[in-house]
């Protein structure tokens, strides 16, 4: 901009590069920037917890929340150890400095002191009140409160079916569907009083109920034990479950008996929640294995080998986890005629590996 500013031929690009050098060397403006930065971290978080691939809804609704909570919190108050914070603090630690070199300058010195530098530049505004985070800065406040309030705005609105938010009065539809399995199914948000949390979620079971009506009949789910159920699954979580995850609880009722035998009407309402779609990353990323597995070079692949090549890659563990041996071994012993070596594998032997203290004493040629 300072190249631009003072080399342009253009006078209308020349005094707009002026006017956003004298922008950027504002002290509430690289201060703005640092607050940009703390929110993009919160959002970013939010991308990775929508990403993974055992996200289920509870946790998804769970994460949106908390990401609306933290950028509102904004407003109170910069994000703890975050990029404003670490702003602020080092220009309280220049104000501090230039106050202590300069206690007997006048009063003409005194505001000189008061600007600060970031990256080498001398920023102009009043870096003093800025850094005295008990004196108001009006116009990097409304600027931060227009951010903040247009962000979860579109939070809101991208995620709307999530939080139940779609503006539709009538109890209908799949996002009010969402919005009861969330209601039934979350149980940190269930009420504390034991007769509140006896009629607690009744209705929004009978809706999904008649919502999922043809799909649960057709896969031998009996509607009129459902209620009595999950009757007894609040009970059971409130008394012996409180504590565990969504994933780990569903996991167990699924998984262990007696749960999965108890609860068999009920989990399929469970079921139909796990398997809604939150995001399209994991199919994004199964398009991405495909096109790194199925390539010019490699692209006579029966259906069945790409399918487990593809699952491999995408469900594999860290490489650094994997032990190959039994592998090694399998394969060694699997075949009609013995492979080669003609032995049971084994690690190489320690005695034959050439151990070199310093490789600049070793004749190459």
């Amino acid at each position: 901009m300072e190249n631009l500013s003072e080399t342009s031929k253009n006078a209308d690009i020349k005094g707009r590069a002026k006017k956003l050098v004298k922008t950027m060397k504002k002290v509430d403006f690289v201060a703005f920037c640092h607050f940009i930065a703390d929110m993009f971290q919160i959002i970013s978080e939010l991308s990775k917890s929508l990403q993974k691939n055992d996200l289920i809804l509870p946790m998804a609704i769970t994460a949106v929340r908390r990401t609306v909570d933290q950028v509102e919190n904004l407003l109170v108050r910069p994000k703890r150890n975050g990029h404003l914070s670490a702003f602020l603090t080092a220009l309280q630690a220049q104000v501090e400095g230039q106050e202590d070199d300069d206690e007997d300058d006048d009063d003409e010195d005194e505001d000189a002191n008061r600007s600060a530098k970031f990256q080498g530049i001398t920023l102009s505004g009043n870096a003093k009140d800025l850094a005295d985070q008990t004196i108001r800065y009006p116009e990097l406040e409304r600027h931060i409160k227009q951010t903040v309030q247009l962000t979860v705005h579109e939070i809101q609105q991208r995620f709307s079916a999530l939080l139940g938010d779609t503006g539709d009065t009538e109890a209908g539809g799949a996002p009010e569907a969402v919005r009861c399995l969330n209601v039934i199914f979350n149980h940190d948000s269930w009420p504390e009083s034991s007769s509140n949390l006896a009629e607690f979620g009744e209705k929004e079971v009978d809706f999904l109920l008649s919502f999922f009506r043809r799909i649960l009949l057709r896969n031998g789910c009996d509607p009129t034990r459902v209620q009595t159920e999950y009757s007894n699954f609040k009970t059971l979580v409130r008394g012996t479950f409180q504590d565990k995850s969504f994933y780990a609880l569903f996991q167990l009722l699924l998984t262990k008996d007696p749960y999965k035998e108890d609860f068999k009407n009920l989990l399929h309402l469970v079921e139909i929640m796990l398997v809604i779609p939150i995001s399209s990353a994991q199919c994004e990323r199964g398009f991405s294995a495909q096109k790194r597995i199925k390539s010019d070079v490699r692209s006579s692949l029966h259906v069945s080998t790409t399918e487990d090549l593809i699952r491999i890659s995408m469900e594999e563990p860290e490489l650094a986890a994997f032990d190959p041996t039994p592998v090694v071994e399998k394969w060694l012993n699997s075949g009609q005629r013995s492979r080669r070596p003609h032995v049971v594998y084994k690690t190489w032997p320690e005695e034959l590996v050439p151990v070199y203290a310093d490789l600049d004493s070793l004749d190459f040629e």
